[in-house]
């Protein structure tokens, strides 16, 4: 009887230690970057402060916060990353929607054909690839008319949430991709805002 009582007690302090060090590899993919900003109600600039707050963020383990809020934490998460941004700044699923596609985002919004000169702005949503397969999706943040690029934000550049600007790059596939489209979404910017959490 005091031999059970003694293998319980060791598998319970087993349970224990293994559920102690387990947590914080779980908890971390997780957690954001950064605490969210306060909302002001403006949703364009509300989810580009977001965006810009999770900057540095790094996959953990191959899994992200942005895959795991939507049930796919293992997922591409490029896609993933600007709809977490929309939730978070109180953006609703018709003007932006919940998804790890990047093909989705064309069906928001006012789609501009990169090709064809337009301008991106703040706030829209840049799509690389061509008309016919898209790969890869980011926020633009701002443009710089004198070397004429925009600046992004953008999740999964090498497993992180970086800054970069619209150029062609090369994807995992090994295929060099650029802007196809931009995507101006239906911002209201009068929502009411909700204090961050």
């Amino acid at each position: 009887m005091e031999g059970r009582k003694q293998i319980a007690v060791f598998a319970t302090v087993c349970l224990v230690l293994c559920i102690l060090f387990a947590i914080p590899n779980v908890v971390k993919a997780y957690v954001p970057a950064n605490p969210l900003p306060s909302l002001t109600g403006n949703q364009l600039e509300d989810i580009v402060h977001v965006a810009e707050s999770q900057i540095g963020y790094t996959e953990t383990d191959g899994g992200t916060v942005y895959g795991a809020e939507f049930k796919n934490e293992y997922g591409e998460w490029c896609a993933y990353f600007i709809s977490w941004c929309a939730r978070k700044a109180n953006i609703d699923k018709s003007v932006i929607p919940s998804t790890g596609s990047v093909d989705d985002f064309l069906y928001y919004g006012t789609k501009h054909i990169a090709a064809d000169g337009y301008i991106p702005k703040r706030g829209d949503i840049v799509v690389y690839g061509d008309s016919t397969a898209q790969y890869h999706v980011g926020l633009v943040t701002g443009y710089n008319s004198k070397y004429k690029y925009a600046t992004t934000v953008e999740g999964n550049l090498s497993e992180k949430v970086k800054a970069s600007r619209t150029t062609w790059f090369k994807n995992g596939r090994g295929i060099s991709i650029s802007p196809a489209y931009y995507i101006t979404p239906n911002y209201n910017s009068v929502a009411p805002a909700k204090p961050a959490i």
